[in-house]
Formats: C-alpha cells, sequence, structure tokens
C-alpha cells in the first residue's frame, strides 16, 4: 500500500466506488440544495433496503430453526419419545407450533415494518449521510 493519502480505484469499498458514481449521475450539475436532496434520498433508499435485508435474515434464522424443531419432534414422535419432551399433553402432540406462532408474529411485524415502515428519524439519516463519501 502506498503512502499517497489518495486511494486508488482497487482499494475502494466495493459499494462506495457505485455509490458515488451513481450519485454524481443524479446530481450532475445541481446546486447545493438539489445536491443534499438527492443525497437524502439516497440515504433513505439504503436504510430501507438494510432494513429489508435484516428482516430476510431474521426470516432465514425462523424457517431455519423452525424446521429444526419441526424435525426433531418427527423423530422423537416416530421412536416414541415424544411423551417425554412436554409431561402433561397427549402422546404426540405438535408441541413446536407454539414456537412457530409466537416468533412468527414477531417475524411478520419485522417485515411489515420493513416493507411497508417508511418513518425514519433525523438521528438515522444524518448517521448515514456521514458515511456516504
Amino acid at each position: 500500500m502506498s503512502t499517497n493519502t489518495e486511494r486508488s480505484s482497487w482499494e475502494t469499498p466495493a459499494g462506495r466506488a457505485e455509490q458515488m458514481t451513481d450519485l454524481d449521475k443524479q446530481v450532475g450539475s445541481l446546486g447545493p440544495a438539489d445536491y443534499m436532496t438527492v443525497r437524502r434520498e439516497l440515504v433513505i433508499k439504503q436504510i430501507k433496503a438494510q432494513k429489508i435485508h435484516r428482516w430476510h435474515l431474521s426470516l432465514l434464522v425462523y424457517l431455519s430453526v423452525n424446521a429444526v424443531l419441526v424435525i426433531s419432534w418427527v423423530v422423537l414422535a416416530v421412536t416414541g419419545w415424544s411423551h417425554y419432551v412436554v409431561t402433561g399433553l397427549p402422546q404426540n402432540f405438535f408441541w413446536p407450533i407454539f414456537t412457530i406462532v409466537i416468533w412468527g408474529i414477531f417475524v411478520a411485524i419485522w417485515g411489515y415494518r420493513a416493507y411497508r415502515g417508511n418513518v425514519y428519524t433525523e438521528e438515522q439519516i444524518q448517521r448515514e449521510m456521514k458515511k456516504l463519501p
């Protein structure tokens, strides 16, 4: 790495170079007020994309964990051990339903907020604007 303070194109983070060129294309020769408006819109799009990405990750975890629980329930039911897992309930009771429903409600709320929630605080917007080049 050179001691030069400028970064070459191969040293810039992958997403940053594209964002800067997109911003330059959108702004062109606009004034400072229009530049900030375009920059703000770009930041709001980034925040929304981050929320959707986080929701996709939480949905993946939800599906994975519940798949493991259902598979374990099937194995315990087939081998006859399910009545030892949850006492006081009928044999072969589908006990993973509790996590599927309760956790599913929260995942649905997070998904709604990721796709439909469009209220961003000024603090979130300013924090993301500082991250832009």
